[in-house]
């Protein structure tokens, strides 16, 4: 899954597409296997010094979502991070509530799949329903555009 999208589709002018072009610079790619999901962080451009800073920003910024949708008691499984450790790792723990590991060769975070079953705050059944008949219509508008492995899913 790419950032940009959507997000660049929006963009009023030229000038603002390739300024939002740019700031996608890391591609995510979800992965169920068994009781776990994987969230696996892959940059595009391989800028070293600004890497954790995104890849941080990437995972921090899941888990804040989570926590906003489904309450506190969401964290993690685990957090795999391809950079080296840091001298302050205090804040990773404290952060994400799970182990952290570093030089991990991969960035990636686990949670339990059951999260994605989780009812969210809000939830109208009428509503999703009809949201549903409009993803499922663009769903079959879209289909030999979409990744193998998004229709195999969906």
């Amino acid at each position: 899954m790419r950032n940009t999208g959507y997000h660049s589709a929006s963009a009023p002018d030229t000038e603002q597409k390739q300024q939002r072009k740019r700031s996608a610079e890391i591609d995510h790619h979800f992965d169920e296997r068994g009781r776990e999901i994987h969230l696996e962080a892959i940059p595009r451009i391989f800028d070293l010094p600004i890497e954790p800073y995104l890849i941080e920003e990437s995972f921090a910024s899941a888990v804040a979502l989570s926590h906003y949708l489904v309450g506190d008691e969401f964290k993690p499984v685990r957090v795999d991070l391809n950079f080296p450790k840091p001298v302050q790792t205090e804040s990773y723990a404290r952060f994400f509530r799970c182990p952290v590991r570093f030089d991990a060769g991969y960035n990636r975070i686990t949670f339990e799949s059951h999260w994605l079953g989780a009812r969210l705050p809000g939830y109208d059944r009428i509503t999703c329903g009809l949201l549903r008949q409009q993803l499922n219509a663009l769903l079959k508008r879209w289909s030999g555009q979409l990744p193998t492995a998004f229709r195999a899913r969906h």
